[in-house]
């Protein structure tokens, strides 16, 4: 038995020292994930955050540990608590015009607002793959979805974002 299913057993258990580690572990990586899903207040951010980690004991009882780990278990709890905060909250906050940054920002920026146009579920694949590190199979756990459905979203993903950055013209 490995160290993640005595974990496993010890949350499912209801001991407060694994819901603690737990926290430690991925307080922070669910944090950033939630920021890069175009969800800039940071209140907003923790309020989601908060609703991940009050699902996790309920759910924890209904997860096996044999096709996914902890880590795909919480961030696709949080993928869940996103989706209800865009289904409240419809409209994608623009970003300021009139910002002045540096080059490498900008180019940031250009990033982060190609991402805001994607469909969500490109969004968030791409997310997952790039700045979470997820594998595809991981993605395609949190997601609901097949090994080869994950692979065709974030081709697509990846064809839609780089047309997105290449155009010449402003892609809103």
């Amino acid at each position: 038995m490995n160290s993640e299913d005595v974990l496993l057993r010890r949350l499912q258990s209801k001991e407060q020292a694994a819901w603690s580690e737990l926290c430690e572990m991925y307080t922070q990586p669910l944090y950033n994930f939630i920021r890069r899903n175009n969800i800039y207040d940071a209140s907003d951010v923790e309020d989601i955050l908060q609703d991940t980690w009050m699902a996790a004991p309920r759910a924890i009882d209904n997860f096996d540990g044999k096709n996914a780990t902890l880590k795909t278990f919480l961030f696709s709890l949080a993928r869940r608590k996103i989706a209800d905060y865009w289904r409240k909250h419809k409209a994608v906050d623009e970003l300021p015009e009139t910002m002045s940054v540096s080059e490498s920002h900008q180019q940031r920026l250009e990033l982060v607002e190609a991402l805001a146009l994607m469909p969500e579920q490109e969004r968030q694949a791409l997310i997952l793959r790039y700045s979470e590190g997820f594998s595809v199979t991981e993605i395609a756990d949190i997601m609901g979805r097949t090994y080869k459905g994950t692979e065709s979203l974030l081709s697509r993903a990846r064809v839609r974002l780089d047309k997105y950055l290449n155009s010449d013209s402003d892609f809103r």
